[in-house]
């Protein structure tokens, strides 16, 4: 992270918000919050994400057991060991208190996103980054709006806890006291590898280049975060070893570097780099919002960079590296989701601000005739085409029905004993009633990844009493579990309708393209029941969760 306080030129003695600027923020992060939970159900629609990273803590809070049932890298009944297990283990304590309706497990991220926003207004007035009022509030909603962003923070995934993690690192650099530094460093960059091993990547990524080009941090600071994330590590294998699942962690892990793009020995030199380049843009332009900034961003670092003081030249030169290179360096080990857009957009608008704050300040000497008009057009492309336009996409294309109807629905057709293989759309439904849901994930059959995993085996497949899936997944499913199944509901829930949206001109069939796509896909579901095993087999009754 950078060191920005130490850097003499660039800073400006922080003055603090007014108790206006205090007043205003409060009702940004209050309406945010209120705004996330009244809208919990329109986007994104339930993925496989959220189901993995929150079954074992509703596991815990319903049963007393924090193990997943079904997952395909591990053993049913052990320990989690998707991602890295702080976020899942946060996520306990939260849901004992809300409950685990979707609603609940998705506020625990709207609350780390204002808690997250809080800190990203202290770090812009506090290193001296943004220093008028109005830019550092409009900062909030572009974050709050942009289009990876709004993905990351209202769904159940552990990105935002990581977000939360890399501004107290970055704020850590603040703190005068040596000693105290080097301990909040240290515990930090071990924290960020609980969190995720793509959070200790970037902090170890941007440290380093910040070193190289800004000469901040310094390179004590620099061996508190290696010697911390060291720590972290050898802390997590030894956890995991701890709990008998180091062994199913690490091959997932491995494999999704062995299937990366350059570890196919068929592939030419050149195949290879003409593929990582292709990759790197196509990464940039899918996450939109990062589309409308990033051009500004290259542009204040080369064509007006001499407008600038020589320090936040540097500054915003640093912010264009670690952008670029930050999505290099993902694609190299493994892959940049959107998802991960918290990494980079986040960095991105910070240090456009940033430059912009200190243009305008200068507005007066006329040095901000083009700036002005591009700044504007920017943030407003950033924004509209984040959850605006998804909100859009979503009244123009689909209907939606409440999670309350869903689970009268579901609650009607399941029983306590029902062993159930479930959809992700209505899998946080059909858990409030029965103890052992299935997924699609459970299954490498179901859901090759390119890494092996395990598939149900012949006990667990005959287990299965009800589906809750879709009508045209019928045949396939059914066969794959085996026996004979009768549906015991009509086709219920949400659906789409595209043919308004395809018929506009130029851009309809692009809106379709990601209309469709599994974050924003709605569909009806149905509950089919067993009505038999197949021949010379007997259902057996669910097995309890070890503890």
């Amino acid at each position: 992270m950078i060191d920005i306080n130490s850097v003499p030129s660039l800073v400006v003695l922080p003055h603090r918000p007014r108790h206006s600027e205090w007043a205003a923020l409060l009702l940004v992060l209050g309406g945010f919050f209120a705004f996330n939970r009244a809208t919990f159900n329109y986007y994104p629609a339930v993925w496989c994400d959220e189901v993995l990273y929150s079954e074992p803590a509703i596991n815990l809070v319903q049963h007393g057991s924090y193990t997943t049932v079904a997952y395909e890298f591990q053993p049913p009944n052990t320990f989690p060991i998707v991602n890295c297990p702080l976020y899942g283990l946060a996520l306990v304590p939260w849901l004992a208190v809300n409950g685990t309706t979707l609603l609940a497990v998705r506020s625990f991220n709207f609350m780390l996103m204002a808690l997250a926003v809080f800190l990203i207004w202290n770090v812009s007035w506090r290193f001296g980054l943004i220093r008028s009022s109005f830019l550092r509030l409009l900062i909030l909603l572009v974050l709050s709006l942009g289009y990876g962003m709004s993905y990351s923070y209202r769904c159940c995934r552990p990105d935002l806890l990581g977000m939360v993690c890399l501004l107290l690192l970055l704020l850590a650099f603040r703190i005068a006291s040596a000693r105290m530094r080097g301990l909040c460093l240290l515990g930090l960059a071990a924290v960020s590898v609980w969190i995720g091993l793509q959070v200790a990547l970037f902090a170890a990524f941007a440290s380093f280049v910040a070193w190289v080009m800004l000469r901040r941090p310094t390179f004590r600071d620099l061996v508190f975060l290696a010697l911390g994330m060291a720590a972290g590590g050898g802390s997590l294998l030894l956890f995991l070893s701890s709990k008998g699942v180091l062994a199913h962690f690490l091959p997932p892990v491995l494999g999704v570097m062995q299937n990366t793009y350059y570890a196919h020995p068929h592939q030419s030199m050149i195949s290879k780099l003409a593929m990582f380049a292709r990759q790197t843009v196509i990464g940039h332009l899918g996450d939109f919002s990062m589309a409308a900034l990033t051009p500004l961003l290259v542009l204040l670092a080369t064509v007006a960079r001499k407008r600038l003081t020589m320090s936040m030249r540097r500054l915003v030169l640093y912010g264009v590296v670690l952008v670029f290179g930050e999505h290099a360096v993902f694609l190299m080990v493994g892959h940049f989701d959107l998802y991960y857009s918290y990494l980079l957009f986040v960095p991105t608008s910070l240090f456009l601000f940033a430059a912009y704050s200190e243009l305008a300040a200068a507005e007066s000497a006329g040095v901000c005739r083009w700036i002005k008009p591009a700044f504007a057009v920017s943030v407003a492309a950033a924004v509209l085409v984040g959850l605006p336009m998804r909100f859009g996409l979503l009244a123009a294309t689909s209907k939606l029905v409440p999670r309350t109807e869903i689970q009268g629905i579901v609650a009607s057709q399941i029983s306590s004993h029902d062993v159930v293989f479930s959809d992700y759309a209505t899998f946080f439904e059909v858990k409030q009633v029965a103890r052992t849901v299935y997924y699609p994930y459970c299954s490498s059959v179901l859901c090759p990844t390119g890494v092996p995993g395990r598939d149900l085996s012949p006990e667990e497949k005959r287990s299965v009493s009800v589906l809750v899936i879709r009508p045209a997944d019928k045949d396939r499913l059914c066969a794959y579990f085996g026996g004979d199944w009768k549906a015991t509901s009509a086709p219920f829930g949400e659906c789409q309708d595209f043919s308004a949206l395809s018929r506009l001109p130029v851009v309809g069939e692009r809106l379709v393209h990601y209309a469709s796509q599994p974050q924003n896909e709605r569909f009806q579901l149905q509950v089919f029941r067993r009505l038999s095993s197949p021949a010379g087999s007997s259902l057996p009754a669910p097995a309890r969760a070890a503890d």
